[in-house]
């Protein structure tokens, strides 16, 4: 092979590469979300089996903020602007001190 071939080659390999590392990094984005999600739904799963601890499973319950990567604001899991962003735009917080660390700005949804 010429050394142009090879060159070619390499860089058509190395743009497979970083397509592949790319999807890595969206696949272990999208498994947090779903992660949280799971944990979401589990728990309401839980608080409608008992009627009794109600109160006490809501309070305990994760609450989690979804952070639009793209217009740097954070929502609540409830908030309809937050659940339209699209899995490469979203980034998933524990709490909204998180995302103001990271310089987001609270959407009107979250009120302290």
């Amino acid at each position: 092979m010429k050394q142009y071939d090879l060159e070619r080659e390499f860089k058509k390999i190395q743009a497979a590469f970083e397509r592949v590392r790319k999807d890595h990094e969206h696949v272990l984005k999208r498994l947090h979300v779903l992660e949280k999600e799971n944990i979401s739904l589990f728990n309401q799963l839980n608080t409608k089996k008992s009627t009794t601890t109600t109160k006490y499973i809501k309070q305990k319950e994760e609450k989690v903020y979804i952070g639009n990567n793209s217009s740097m604001m954070v929502h609540s899991q409830d908030c309809p602007y937050g659940k339209k962003i699209t899995t490469e735009r979203r980034e998933i917080f524990d709490s909204v001190n998180d995302a103001l660390k990271k310089k987001y700005k609270r959407c009107s949804c979250i009120t302290s």
